[in-house]
């Protein structure tokens, strides 16, 4: 999320066009395809003579991978973030020794005033 979509399309597009294999019709495009969980998902549809199967796509990926890196658009990968609310008591970390020797700011003594005397 977050890349420019406008961009993508362009992008894809060009690679796919500058690839002298892609053939020139039908024309390729690129489809919007879809907001998944961590990703924007696009299709880029070429078309090739069946001789440049293995050797084209590679080429194509390659492409975009180089072209993607230098316009700063990534490619996501799936990701979760987790938020731990509670520990099970055996999960806790125990202090080290080092540890012990320093005081936490929560475990200072609050500040206490003397009291006036006029």
């Amino acid at each position: 999320y977050g890349s420019d979509i406008d961009l993508v399309q362009k992008t894809l597009l060009e690679i796919a066009e500058n690839n002298r294999k892609v053939l020139k019709y039908p024309r390729p495009d690129v489809l919007f395809i879809d907001h998944a969980d961590s990703a924007l998902i696009f299709r880029l549809r070429i078309w090739f003579h069946v001789d440049d199967y293995w050797t084209v796509p590679s080429q194509i990926r390659s492409d975009i991978d180089r072209r993607f890196r230098e316009l700063a658009i990534e490619i996501a990968f799936p990701q979760r973030d987790l938020h731990i609310r509670t520990l099970p008591r055996e999960m806790t970390p125990v202090a080290s020794s080092e540890d012990t020797d320093r005081v936490l700011p929560s475990q200072k003594p609050a500040m206490q005033e003397s009291p006036h005397t006029d």
